[in-house]
């Protein structure tokens, strides 16, 4: 799957005129749902220098956020970021960051009524979460909001790793009329054939913030197209591009 996205990042750039070899370098760091190794990727990319970074998920940009303030960043995903402290205004971004929106709050509301439409008898939920990802609070606040609204008793679910995924399934599974929401994370990408299998195994309705576990046995998924926002980020990279060679002509 990343490196369909990639491809498609890297696809759509040629076609504005940014092509490897002839006028733009890629360099790459692949992470997983550890912020130590995450935060070394920022570092190391930072050390080279780069003109730009474009980055993938909430973590990742918030550790840039955090590691500097001159290079330009165009996030590909990221949850409202606004409320999280990215940027000042959506119309007005202010600082080094921009980019493209993956979730915000209507979306949590959107995926619990649907799981109240396919489970009309559902009456409890639970959000299943990594408390290290830093839109934990914002969603998890948008889900107890939601739930209340739809009257449906709500429980949070913080996990770190395949074991308390299945400690949170099993014992969420002990009571009847349950539904469960995942929010797009890496960690439950990471695990998504072993929590599509959890879940059926416990025959619990479930929906999921990312259409590649839908994809891997999931129940249903509720997400914009990873590869739709690639190919849209590369308009930010090009326009971010071109005003800062405009204005370097201009200084000089």
């Amino acid at each position: 799957m990343w490196n369909t996205i990639v491809r498609a990042l890297r696809d759509e750039l040629a076609i504005l005129g940014w092509s490897a070899g002839f006028n733009v370098q890629f360099d790459e760091r692949w992470t997983t749902d550890n912020m130590d190794r995450v935060r070394d990727g920022a570092l190391q990319l930072l050390d080279l220098k780069p003109d730009m970074i474009v980055v993938w998920s909430h973590r990742a940009t918030a550790v840039l956020h955090q590691q500097t303030t001159r290079v330009p960043v165009v996030f590909a995903a990221v949850s409202d970021p606004v409320e999280t402290g990215l940027v000042a205004s959506l119309a007005k971004p202010g600082g080094n960051l921009t980019g493209l929106m993956f979730w915000e709050n209507s979306v949590v509301g959107k995926m619990l009524e649907i799981l109240k439409l396919i489970s009309p008898g559902m009456n409890r939920t639970a959000l299943i979460f990594n408390p290290e990802n830093p839109t934990s609070v914002v969603i998890a606040r948008w889900f107890e909001a939601a739930a209340v609204a739809l009257k449906v008793r709500s429980t949070l679910a913080p996990i770190h790793g395949r074991d308390e995924i299945e400690r949170a399934v099993e014992s969420f599974a002990s009571e009847p009329n349950g539904a469960l929401l995942f929010v797009p994370d890496q960690t439950v990408a990471i695990h998504r054939e072993f929590i599509t299998a959890l879940v059926a195994r416990y025959r619990l309705p479930a929906i999921y913030g990312g259409a590649s576990i839908a994809a891997s046995g999931g129940l249903m998924s509720y997400a914009p197209d990873a590869i739709d926002l690639w190919q849209r980020s590369a308009s930010y990279v090009d326009q971010v591009s071109t005003r800062d060679q405009s204005q370097d002509r201009e200084g000089a």
